[in-house]
């Protein structure tokens, strides 16, 4: 019986020891937000709710991750003790500077502020500072095959088919003031599609160097996406993370991680994935090979294929309707590729003839259409050699000596006489008796002429004594 009421009192007095010891605080959580060399501030109240004064109080910092915010406690600094009365209360005022050189993507910073009396703890005020990064993103785009739509965090860009063309483009700030006057510098840009690409096993990831940015300024970017078309309907998780330190080493980054790209696929949708010609330039009356590689894009399995081959300059026309399913899904099953000659007739002229092929499903609706260029160049006509005339016959012309008449009386005027006589014969003039008599009259003529050149020069002489 006595042990039983040794131990009631025992009991009693515990209770009214912490009883005694009693307080509380006006708030729990402490938020903060600030950017790199910032200073930030906050309060919270204790009150002694116990029944005796408390001459041991003190406030300590819990924790690690704030001792670079330079943290201080006022009117009671941290570790320092001060006495608070039954009933009394002290509010205290909290303030830190965030740390210039701070990694802003780790925020928040967290540690609790504990109220105790000796060694005994009372209560507990958690602080949380986040770092504010001093990079943004806006005026953010996903143009899908040159179609734009602005999109924000949480957003879902629609209307994205297999094998289309993505950009993702936009800005990049650095929201520091003028006064601050802080450039970050080396910003990157990543960009990252999860798990869209090699049927869901990899991610398209895009990056660029964006390179220093002035405070209170923005520099652009733009990255662009090929969206496979091995791709399965539903939504992918599209991040977007920027990078860059600024002057002081501070760590600066903004991270968007809530968008979602839409792939959609219709039902039926058969696409000509590629079309080429080998060789793409032949002669006249040559023949090319056209090969058609098609894919099926749709929801549906596809077994009523057709292709159509066309150039009315080329008289060309050519249907097949021998095509096999193409599956519906990801995969080999749902590609098919065949190739055809195109033959050109020789009749056909010089130009470059587009080949326009047309891909249809159940058999007559239209699906999709593509063309390539064969050129087509200038038959070479072959000329025979002519034919060898006979020889022409050589006019060969024979001058006779003209005959000179002797006159009686001196000083009479001489007349020279020629008389040409054209005598025709074959094979060559240098090599005949007609050259040798022709050479030989004409040296004749030029003795004949000299001598009576003479023969009128002394006439005239002696007429003149």
């Amino acid at each position: 019986m006595k042990k039983l009421l040794i131990g009631v009192i025992l009991v009693l007095m515990l209770a009214i020891s912490v009883s005694a010891a009693s307080v509380s605080v006006d708030k729990t959580t402490i938020d903060k937000t600030g950017k790199p060399t910032a200073g930030f501030s906050d309060t919270f109240t204790i009150t002694n709710n116990g029944t005796t004064d408390i001459t041991d109080m003190k406030i300590e910092l819990s924790g690690t991750e704030l001792n670079d915010f330079n943290l201080s406690t006022l009117p009671h600094g941290l570790g320092s003790t001060f006495s608070l009365a039954i009933g009394a209360s002290v509010t205290i005022d909290v303030a830190g500077t965030v740390p210039d050189d701070v990694t802003t993507k780790d925020s928040a910073y967290s540690a609790p502020l504990k109220v105790y009396s000796g060694s005994t703890e009372l209560a507990s005020v958690d602080l949380n500072v986040v770092a504010e990064s001093q990079l943004d993103l806006d005026s953010v785009k996903f143009v899908v095959n040159g179609k734009s739509k602005s999109v924000g965090e949480g957003d879902t860009r629609k209307d994205v088919e297999p094998g289309a063309t993505l950009e993702i483009k936009g800005d990049i700030e650095n929201l520091f003031s003028d006064d601050d006057d802080i450039d970050i510098e080396d910003v990157t840009i990543e960009i990252t599609i999860e798990s869209i690409d090699d049927e869901g096993d990899d991610d398209l990831e895009g990056d660029e160097d964006v390179g220093d940015i002035k405070a209170d300024d923005q520099e652009s970017f733009s990255i662009e996406f090929d969206i496979p078309e091995d791709v399965d309907e539903g939504d992918y998780d599209v991040i977007i993370l920027v990078e860059g330190e600024d002057e002081n080493g501070a760590k600066h980054s903004v991270e968007w991680d809530d968008i979602k790209l839409e792939v959609e696929k219709d039902k039926h949708n058969i696409v000509i994935r590629k079309l080429s010609i080998s060789p793409s330039r032949i002669d006249c009356s040559g023949r090319a090979s056209l090969k058609v590689d098609l894919k099926n894009q749709g929801t549906s399995d596809e077994d009523e294929v057709v292709v159509l081959i066309e150039n009315a300059n080329l008289e060309l026309v050519q249907e097949d309707t021998s095509i096999p399913e193409i599956e519906e899904g990801t995969g080999d099953d749902t590609e098919y590729s065949k190739s055809y000659s195109i033959d050109v007739q020789d009749s056909v002229r010089a130009g470059t003839y587009p080949i326009s092929v047309k891909v249809y499903y159940n058999t007559d609706t239209f699906s999709d259409s593509s063309s390539v260029d064969l050129v087509v160049d200038k038959c070479e006509v072959v000329e025979e050699p002519p034919e060898e005339d006979e020889k022409e016959e050589d006019s060969v012309v024979v001058v006779t000596p003209p005959q000179v008449e002797d006159k009686e009386e001196e000083g009479e005027d001489l007349d020279i006489l020629t008389t040409p006589v054209t005598e025709t014969t074959e094979g060559s003039l240098l090599g005949s008796n007609s050259y040798v008599l022709l050479l030989m009259g004409a040296i004749a003529v030029a003795v004949i002429v000299i001598v009576i050149m003479i023969i009128v020069l002394f006439s005239m002489k002696k007429r003149s004594e």
